[in-house]
């Protein structure tokens, strides 16, 4: 997916529930490359460089318009100030901003201009976020204090915080594949110029983590009630974009009879698989299958085969090496609930789904984004749940994307 794409072409840009999909983008870039080290000797008059193993990701948007109202993408890229109100006497102490800082834990911020504390608090630190508009620093206040400003350090200091970004490509969409990320996050912002309330910019990020070939659960829309679909509206492993097929050449009598492919399977012992149009063979071997890998390009299936059987596919169904969910919350207003828990559910048959791992429940309005992990088995079909704490009604609602990327 690396390239340069059109504005048009970039259809999710989320970064901790906030959708960085600038307006009349000229063009975004997107690039995993290897991190190489210096290994010429001293003398050399060539500079030489290896491999270090290690890969990073750049993003970057071109000529692209961000939108200065508070708390939206301009404010977050560009660090500005947030005014304070007080700090309390506490170990930690509590800062309580006048409007939303848009902070995360792990931050580092920059307190200028706060009076009648003690001890004196101008300087930098990192933050834990307690909720929209505080947060805490590790100082123990014994006379509280009033005024000032704290800025977030993005720009000029790396990142400690970890981002969850989902980037998507093609339409917004239930099965649609995306690539997410979860890893430290900077970013250089250079302004162009001013339309209005939008500010044209160069926007650059750097992201140190993994990049994880992911599907859509559930398409960046909003939902009002308890949501609980199941095959309804669930993604097949088997029919996603990109989904690994490959050809069959025999299948042998044998028992457990031996399934040799034409090129590599990339499957892993305990996998399963679903085999379609494989003819000659007895008794029948098309379905969804169990394997042991035996090479490369073999693996072997349960089944007692006395006629052997040529041609099908394979394509693999449940995975057994886990994987990881990610949500973005772009926008949660609680109304009358105190809350919102939103889970990933897996399925073998399409028709009963348990809980393959569950979102820490979220009872902060606003933007949000989460990653979990989850080991071993994997079944074939995902869906969702979302589940408001003490029920909705009265203005409730969530607009959010949810994901899963299968272990591969």
């Amino acid at each position: 997916m690396a390239g340069k794409y059109g504005g048009q072409s970039v259809e999710l840009f989320l970064v901790d529930g906030y959708n960085f999909v600038a307006a009349g983008m000229q063009n975004l870039r997107y690039k995993i490359a290897s991190a190489l080290e210096e290994s010429q000797a001293m003398g050399d008059s060539w500079k030489e460089c290896l491999s270090s193993g290690m890969l990073n990701v750049e993003l970057a948007q071109d000529g692209a318009f961000f939108d200065t109202t508070a708390g939206l993408q301009h404010a977050i890229l560009i660090a500005e100030p947030s005014t304070i109100v007080t700090s309390s006497i506490a170990n930690p102490t509590v800062i309580t901003t006048v409007a939303p800082h848009e902070l995360k834990t792990g931050d580092r911020v920059r307190i200028v201009g706060h009076t009648s504390v003690t001890p004196a608090l101008d300087g930098d630190y990192p933050v834990i976020v307690t909720a929209a508009t505080t947060f805490t620093i590790p100082v123990n206040v014994s006379a509280d204090g009033v005024d000032g400003t704290v800025t977030r350090l993005g720009l000029v200091f790396p990142q400690t915080a970890v981002r969850i970004v989902v980037l998507g490509f093609a339409t917004n969409a239930l099965g649609s594949p995306v690539t997410c990320f979860q890893g430290t996050f900077n970013n250089s912002y250079e302004v162009l110029a001013t339309l209005g309330s939008l500010q044209r910019a160069n926007v650059t990020f750097v992201i140190s983590g993994k990049a994880e070939q992911a599907v859509i659960v559930h398409e960046l829309s909003i939902e009002s009630a308890d949501y609980d679909p199941e095959e309804a509206a669930d993604v097949d492993h088997c029919t996603e974009e990109g989904a690994r097929v490959v050809t069959i050449l025999t299948s042998s009598v044998d028992n457990p009879s031996a399934i040799t492919c034409d090129g590599a399977h990339g499957l892993q012992t305990g996998d399963s698989v679903l085999i379609a149009g494989h003819v000659g063979m007895t008794p029948e071997v098309n379905g969804v299958r169990a394997v042991t890998v035996t090479g490369d390009t073999t693996f072997t299936v349960p089944i007692n085969v006395t006629v052997g059987g040529t041609g099908g596919t394979a394509m693999q169904g449940e995975s057994n090496s886990g994987g990881a969910g990610y949500l973005e919350i772009t926008n949660l207003v609680l109304g009358t609930s105190t809350g919102v828990t939103i889970t990933i559910e897996d399925s073998s048959d399409h028709a009963a789904y348990s809980t393959l791992l569950s979102f820490a429940a979220v009872a902060v309005a606003g933007p949000n984004a989460q990653r979990v992990t989850v080991a071993g088995e994997v079944l074939r079909y995902l869906s969702h749940t979302l589940t408001w704490t003490g029920g909705a009604g009265g203005g409730s609602t969530c607009t959010y994307l949810v994901g899963f990327a299968r272990e591969r």
